[in-house]
């Protein structure tokens, strides 16, 4: 695939992400300072120098966010843009807020399951021992 090719497919899929994102109300964080010309003038010249490992990643970064687009093949392919663009094109997605709520409240859940977990070990090793011995 050519440069230029691999460009503009590049470019559509960095809309196709945002549009997605924005479906799933992820938060975006962008920490690119430079205007959007300016990043798409970067990761051209970005893609014409790459090699063709390089651009063979892209490529299968974009094919898997055509296949099935995912937070982590999202990141994943924004990393090898960034990394293309001399970090001129700095974007991140993380979940909602309200999934971000949901997953520290497992946290606390699951360690708070296995606290009980243990204290009820230390209960029937402790029944076992005062009743288990007549």
């Amino acid at each position: 695939m050519s440069a230029t090719a691999l460009h503009q497919l590049t470019l559509d899929t960095i809309e196709q992400c945002i549009d997605y994102a924005k479906l799933k109300n992820w938060v975006i964080t962008d920490k690119s300072d430079s205007t959007p010309a300016e990043q798409s003038e970067r990761m051209r010249i970005g893609l014409q120098n790459a090699s063709k490992n390089q651009r063979k990643r892209i490529g299968v970064a974009i094919f898997r966010i055509q296949k099935k687009p995912t937070m982590r093949k999202i990141n994943l392919f924004f990393h090898h843009i960034k990394k293309l663009s001399g970090g001129t094109i700095d974007i991140s997605f993380a979940p909602s807020l309200a999934e971000q709520k949901s997953l520290a409240l497992r946290k606390q859940y699951l360690a708070a399951k296995a606290e009980m977990e243990r204290i009820y070990a230390e209960y029937t090793k402790a029944k076992k021992e005062a009743y288990g011995k007549q």
